[in-house]
């Protein structure tokens, strides 16, 4: 993903927002992630993750499989027809109560405190505001970071095993 936003607040707001995409497209719970694994494409190995660092930020789905051809053209045909991509609103209150779960979760660990509040403290945001933003996204946040998926600037990695 390409474009990141100067302000940390605006950038931590598409990073929360494309963690949210990913996760209506590759979580288990997602329509895609079933097909996948009823196309034995691919195992529950499969998922989606996006990092975002001061200066660039990338994504990785992939996952194992016995039939990696298959997978790779599945994938990129879902990469391609994102920009048809409709948002139900029952799966976006599902993914963003989730997600918001996930994160009153990891304050059951005072590391992981340490970790996200050095991160973000660095870049110039306060620990507590991760909430505030997060309960700010919208439907239209997630649709703004659909363009954003931009094939032209991927690459494709197969690591085979050798016998």
């Amino acid at each position: 993903i390409t474009d990141l936003p100067d302000d940390p607040y605006l950038k931590l707001k598409r990073e929360l927002s494309v963690n949210m995409f990913l996760d209506m497209l590759f979580s288990h719970s997602s329509e895609i992630y079933d097909q996948l694994i009823n196309s034995n494409l691919t195992n529950d190995s499969f998922g989606g993750n996006y990092q975002r660092e001061r200066d660039y930020s990338f994504i990785q789905v992939g996952g194992e499989s016995l039939n990696i051809n298959q997978l790779e053209q599945r994938l990129i045909n879902i990469f391609y027809s994102l920009k048809d991509y409709k948002i139900d609103l029952d799966t976006f209150e599902r993914v963003k109560k989730n997600n918001y779960g996930n994160m009153i979760s990891m304050l059951n660990s005072p590391e992981t405190i340490a970790n996200i509040f050095t991160r973000y403290s660095n870049e110039g945001i306060i620990f507590f505001d991760i909430f505030e933003i997060f309960n700010s996204i919208t439907i239209q946040d997630i649709y703004d970071v659909i363009p954003l998926f931009d094939l032209n600037k991927s690459s494709i990695t197969k690591l085979l095993k050798l016998n």
